[in-house]
């Protein structure tokens, strides 16, 4: 399940800079009376249109940082977690070998 949460969140980053690149109006040229309530247009309103369009990509390759990164780390958990089992189950194996 948290895998899929940070898959997702790689994708949100693919459709952020996808949409720059694409040159989306909604993503990089929203209008600004959607300011009080829409953070794309605030920014906008704030920094100008290109701040804007050089936020969205680096937000997006944030998130897809963020997602691979976050995938990398569970399955090296899961993996940690995984040779533990194994580790205990081969001491109780070798306990159970007689000493010579």
């Amino acid at each position: 399940m948290y895998v899929f949460v940070l898959f997702f969140i790689s994708c949100i980053g693919g459709v952020l800079i996808l949409g720059s690149y694409k040159r989306w109006k909604w993503l990089v040229d929203p209008p600004i009376e959607w300011a009080w309530f829409y953070s794309q247009s605030w920014i906008k309103k704030k920094f100008g249109q290109k701040f804007l369009l050089v936020y969205t990509y680096f937000s997006g390759m944030v998130f897809i940082v963020i997602g691979i990164a976050g995938v990398v780390f569970e399955t090296q958990a899961i993996t940690y977690a995984l040779s533990d089992v194994v580790q205990v189950k081969l001491r109780q194996h070798t306990f159970l070998i007689p000493k010579h």
